[in-house]
């Protein structure tokens, strides 16, 4: 399903996206020989399986007996929404599956010269449409249909169990001291009448502790950013935000996230400087509003963007 390009084709895709400097030095060392995968493709395998794009991403069984007249119906298949892409939960899921299903039969085995002769030929030919994809392995009958036809009866006999099973809500109902809401983590903890709550933020491979001490989380801040270049500057804006009285804990999150985000982007190699100023430009807008802190952290934002500019 994947729509592998031809060689002219990737080469244009890169030379859309990489300076031409960049693009002569890689693509001798043949890094450039592939495209990454277009995520909009999810949206036309859902449409083509008849699956609610809210649902996305998940996992869709198929029925052995679904033929490519059209989309599978809701007796043809089974969907499992995927809540957490992270190796525990994939493992959970497909533990699940492999004890309902049991052991299945393998493929036959492919030469290497074969393998990359089909792959030659896929790579240079003409790129398939997703129903025709769908088409060709409806076209392929499974080596045992019946023993498939009773798999997918097990699994559709406790599809429901399994779901609930993999929801990370009923986690919080079995463990009522443990909540997840979005990207937020509240954990409870303390005797009646004593209890201390800790609110847990995760800003994509960052975290910020709003609730931890500020020396801490600025420690780790200066442990992890080293090398970034206005480590200095970022630390006192960070500690200014995590110190205001007058910003919302929902602002204070926020800005010391973009504050995270900008050690890194300056910390690299080339920073992705439109990205910093769109950060930068967030950054002023929250702390305009916390009269506490607005005028050094604002005149901390200035110098940062004084040395994105050089």
């Amino acid at each position: 399903m994947e729509k592998q390009r031809g060689p002219d084709a990737v080469k244009q895709y890169w030379r859309r996206h990489l300076e031409p400097e960049v693009y002569r030095v890689l693509a001798p060392l043949r890094w450039l020989d592939w495209q990454p995968y277009d995520a909009q493709g999810a949206y036309e395998v859902a449409a083509v399986l008849g699956i609610d794009p809210a649902l996305l991403p998940c996992l869709v069984l198929l029925a052995p007996e679904h033929t490519a007249a059209g989309a599978p119906g809701r007796a043809d298949r089974i969907v499992f929404p995927v809540h957490e892409a992270t190796p525990a939960w994939f493992r959970m899921l497909f533990g699940h599956l492999t004890r309902l299903i049991g052991p299945t039969a393998r493929p036959p085995a492919v030469s290497s010269d074969e393998r990359s002769f089909r792959r030659l030929l896929h790579f240079f030919g003409t790129p398939i449409s997703v129903q025709t994809a769908v088409r060709r392995l409806n076209a392929a009958p499974p080596a045992d249909r019946a023993a498939d036809s009773e798999a997918f009866a097990r699994v559709r006999g406790v599809e429901q169990a399994v779901r609930d099973a993999l929801v990370p809500a009923s986690v919080a109902v079995a463990r009522p001291e443990n909540h997840f809401t979005d990207c937020r983590v509240v954990i409870h903890s303390g005797t009646s009448g004593a209890t201390v709550t800790e609110n847990f933020y995760f800003q994509g491979a960052n975290t910020t502790f709003i609730n931890k001490p500020v020396d801490t989380v600025v420690r780790d801040f200066q442990h992890t950013y080293a090398q970034a270049p206005a480590q200095d500057d970022l630390t006192r804006l960070l500690a200014l935000v995590l110190t205001s009285r007058d910003l919302p804990d929902a602002d204070r999150e926020e800005a010391a996230g973009a504050v995270h985000d900008l050690a890194r982007i300056t910390a690299e190699p080339e920073p992705d400087t439109a990205t910093a100023r769109t950060r930068l430009q967030r950054l002023r807008d929250i702390l305009a509003s916390g009269s506490d802190i607005a005028q050094p952290a604002l005149a901390i934002v200035a110098s940062v963007a004084g040395m994105l500019a050089t």
